[in-house]
């Protein structure tokens, strides 16, 4: 993983160095030629003699602070070797501490870990949670045609409907929100416009044509989600939506007659 890291700091880096040696050589080797010739500055002063020898006493103290350095490395002493190893032994110490800790952190989230031990309402609204997440079909009741939605025997047939659904288990309570807190009457009879005359809770669950003095309601629907649960078997659900297609019948037929 280090591999990509040092071939990039490496390429940098000889990069830099074509880019000084050949951009910058130029400058370099016109103010080295300024000042041997003493042109390097616009103002101009006279040195003093004693000027030369600092420089060369300089030069003196750095020429034997060198060669004490070399001597010092080249001089294979048992100090050398010791501190060598001491260098080496605490950097095999500090590798191994560094991968001990981080592989010693714990990554891993218990549920029951933050929560206290008699706090059963909390896991079991988190337990419902997650079972909530296994959702089934949804099952959408649609009323193709226009029919009398005042009659009470067709009221009581679309709630029978919805409270065989609602009756099993589901993860959503769906109401229908356009006939028991509508005013059809209103909708259907009202003079005003249709946006007034419908909330928008139910301006997708109803379809009303607009009539000189009369409305009528073309179509209408309305949803029940199921719960899909271990052991129910499939039959269930498709004996439930031929039930719900024969209910639908019958409200064509009683619309009929």
């Amino acid at each position: 993983s280090t591999m990509p890291i040092c071939l990039t700091l490496a390429l940098y880096i000889f990069v830099n160095y074509i880019v000084h040696s050949t951009f910058f050589s130029s400058c370099l080797v016109i103010t080295i030629k300024r000042v041997s010739s003493r042109r390097h500055c616009l103002f101009c002063c006279r040195l003093s003699k004693d000027y030369y020898t600092k420089t060369n006493r300089k030069c003196n103290k750095l020429k034997s602070l060198k060669t004490k350095i070399h001597s010092l490395l080249n001089v294979d002493s048992i100090w050398k070797k010791l501190i060598a190893s001491i260098l080496c032994l605490l950097l095999i110490v500090f590798l191994i501490l560094s991968m001990w800790f981080g592989l010693s952190i714990d990554t891993s989230l218990y549920e029951d870990k933050f929560l206290p031990r008699d706090a059963y309402s909390l896991r079991s609204h988190m337990q419902s949670q997650a079972d909530d997440f296994d959702i089934g079909p949804v099952i959408m009741f649609t009323i193709p045609q226009a029919i009398n939605y005042e009659n009470e025997q067709v009221q009581l047939a679309m709630r029978f409907l919805l409270d065989q659904c609602v009756n099993e288990t589901r993860t959503n309570t769906f109401k229908l929100l356009w006939l028991d807190y509508e005013n059809i009457p209103h909708i259907v009879t009202g003079q005003d416009e249709l946006q007034y005359r419908i909330t928008p809770f139910s301006r997708n669950d109803l379809i009303v044509s607009q009539g000189h003095n009369h409305s009528t309601i073309v179509a209408s629907r309305f949803y029940c989600q199921y719960k899909s649960i271990k052991g129910k078997k499939i039959i269930f659900i498709k004996e439930m939506l031929i039930f719900i297609l024969h209910e639908v019948e019958i409200f064509f037929q009683n619309d009929r007659n």
